[in-house]
């Protein structure tokens, strides 16, 4: 065991009286909200899937539910774009980049899972989604 491990278990494994414990594979902030931190490359594939999931929902509820079109309901944004149209999946890029650039440990790990389930919900969305539903992608790398 490293010598950083055991600074690390023997300060999180002991508490304010001495007698409470926290798990070390535990991330909390200081609003005392608690991220698992995925321990393996299942549970983080896991966590990149349920988050897909959620991202693909809210993104069917806003097209197919309150009858959103990106295309068409964004297209003032093509000033702003130079007339290329903003994916989820390219956030998700960002996100990605980030975390291998500027993020390290448990961070990076966070950054990578949410980074990835952006792009993975738009593909999703595009490729499968909209196909079956309306015929066609519409995955527009420029708004028309």
């Amino acid at each position: 065991m490293s010598a950083v491990r055991r600074a690390v278990q023997s300060r999180c494994l002991s508490g304010l009286d001495g007698s409470s414990k926290t798990d070390i594979r535990s991330f909390s902030l200081k609003t005392e909200i608690s991220f698992p931190m995925p321990e393996t490359l299942t549970s983080a594939v896991v966590w990149c899937l349920v988050l897909a999931a959620a991202i693909e929902s809210f993104t069917c509820l806003m097209r197919f539910a309150l009858q959103l079109e990106a295309t068409r309901d964004t297209c003032f944004l093509r000033v702003l774009t130079f007339g290329l149209r903003i994916h989820h999946c390219y956030l998700g890029l960002v996100i990605v980049a980030a975390g291998a650039l500027l993020a390290d440990g448990l961070v990076m790990n966070w950054l990578f899972i949410v980074g990835t389930a952006c792009v993975l919900s738009d593909f999703i969305h595009h490729f499968v989604v909209l196909w079956l539903v309306t015929g066609e992608p519409e995955f527009d790398l420029f708004y028309p």
